[in-house]
């Protein structure tokens, strides 16, 4: 096998985390139904698959370390296959069905998480001109989006035209392809990682100035993008007076393809523009899409506004990674598991920021979102902060 199969597996990789990510919530609804499990309950789910998620990261960056790819990447697969599969059939299995929920929660957070800290620095190893490293993690983070958009759309579909006890079915299919993946991971070849003798020292990523605008930027890209990612669905049904077919389909699935339109985009654009001026434009554009959806009182400008905003954050997650590499070549899984880590908090903080204004203000959710140009905002600032230190720096050259 060639690098080629190594590449799309990556890309089945991250649709498969987009599986595990997206589908819990779209049978919140059946949870309610079957189970009567209240808002508290399932916050509760979201609360532990990003602190599991997190948690495996934060392990697995140390084995990684140690082991290589191979093991990692293999068992992430393995994870994926036995949460999806215990979520369809633990909860009607047990008699405490939220236990059941828990195990199959924890399971494919932990396979979610693996991936996030295994494929953008194998992606980033495999064999390419320099110039092309951005485009190629572009280009992969792009596969996430589309996965978003095809569980959404298949699995709403399914959950409208077949029998309500049917729904386990739904991800017992989906695990189909994380378990392909799992046999395709153990056959294809896979890049060797940075040398211990040298890779950057993680000392000396923690004392750098520049690494920790790059936290900030993770922190606040992360946060950009769920914002709408989580509460477009909601937004969509009581906001927009949308059915839950349309809302999901207009709301969620219409910010992943904009989303992934962006990441393709810059794959094709990143060696004509500079990833800070594309960064600051669309931090930009994000804040003047929140703007819209929180204070239009057209229900189509508010659309719109939801949509655009994926096109906005699209490249705020594997932006920052590539422009890490571009600073620090040598940072291997660290640098990558670091960052994607405080991504994790990220996507952790800025929906339940606009969550607490939300439930706590008369306009709720559109309350919420105009907050939540806080995190937009800050990241134009950061722009500048890392374009005036460039250019202090290369006054200091010259």
């Amino acid at each position: 096998m060639t690098y080629t199969a190594t590449r799309r597996g990556t890309y089945s990789g991250f649709v498969v985390m987009a599986i595990l990510s997206n589908l819990p919530p779209l049978l919140f609804i059946v949870f309610q139904n079957n189970f009567g499990f209240s808002y508290e309950r399932l916050g509760l789910l979201i609360v532990i698959y990003f602190s599991v998620q997190i948690a495996a990261m934060g392990f697995g960056i140390g084995i990684v370390e140690k082991i290589g790819y191979r093991l990692p990447v293999v068992f992430s697969q393995c994870c994926a296959v036995l949460g999806l599969v215990l979520l369809g059939v633990l909860p009607n299995a047990m008699d405490n069905a939220f236990i059941g929920l828990i195990i199959a929660t924890v399971i494919s957070a932990v396979g979610c998480g693996l991936i996030e800290l295994a494929f953008s620095p194998i992606m980033n190893a495999l064999p390419s001109p320099p110039n092309q490293k951005a485009s190629a993690m572009s280009f992969m983070h792009s596969f996430y989006c589309w996965g978003v958009a095809v569980t959404i759309i298949v699995s709403t579909i399914f959950l409208h035209f077949m029998n309500a006890a049917a729904w386990w079915l739904l991800p017992v299919i989906w695990a189909v392809l994380p378990l392909i993946n799992l046999f395709l991971f153990t056959k294809v070849p896979l890049p060797e990682q940075v040398k211990r003798t040298e890779r950057t020292p993680v000392k000396k990523l923690f004392s750098s100035y520049f690494f920790f605008l790059l936290i900030l930027l993770m922190i606040c890209g992360a946060a950009s993008e769920l914002v709408v990612a989580q509460w477009a669905s909601l937004f969509m049904e009581r906001g927009l007076g949308l059915s839950k077919v349309l809302g999901d389909i207009a709301g969620p699935c219409m910010f992943a393809v904009m989303m992934g339109i962006g990441r393709i985009l810059y794959s094709v654009l990143s060696n004509r523009v500079s990833y800070r001026t594309y960064m600051a434009s669309s931090a930009l554009l994000c804040v003047i899409c929140y703007l819209v959806i929180s204070l239009s009182s057209h229900p189509v400008f508010s659309l719109a506004g939801c949509a655009l905003s994926g096109l906005a954050v699209s490249m705020m997650w594997p932006g920052t990674l590539s422009y890490a590499v571009s600073h620090f070549p040598s940072g291997g899984t660290v640098l990558f598991g670091t960052l994607s880590f405080f991504g994790l908090l990220g996507c952790s903080i800025g929906p339940w920021v606009t969550g607490i204004v939300a439930e706590n203000s008369e306009g709720g959710l559109r309350t919420g979102i105009l907050v939540a140009v806080i995190f937009p905002a800050v990241i134009i600032l950061l722009m500048l902060l890392i374009k005036k230190n460039k250019n202090k720096q290369e006054n200091l050259n010259n």
